[in-house]
């Protein structure tokens, strides 16, 4: 997936090629815990399954955090 992605991208500031994403690929060790999230269909799929991979509880019980209110000056 990495190399289709690397031969469809456009020329940038990024110098990463599909040699990169080999080195990269032969020097890092597997990722048992990943999980693929399919970015090929409609994206609140995608965001629903990713967000069930790092929120399994939901989003309704994720934690807010807000700063907190100072007055100017």
């Amino acid at each position: 997936m990495a190399s289709a992605r690397l031969d469809a991208r456009t020329s940038g500031r990024s110098d990463a090629d599909a040699s990169v994403a080999a080195a990269m690929r032969a020097a890092e060790t597997p990722w048992p815990e990943a999980v693929p999230v399919d970015t090929g269909g409609a994206l609140a799929a995608a965001v629903e399954h990713a967000m069930a991979a790092v929120r399994p509880w939901g989003t309704a019980h994720a934690p807010v955090f807000r700063r907190p209110c100072t007055e100017p000056g």
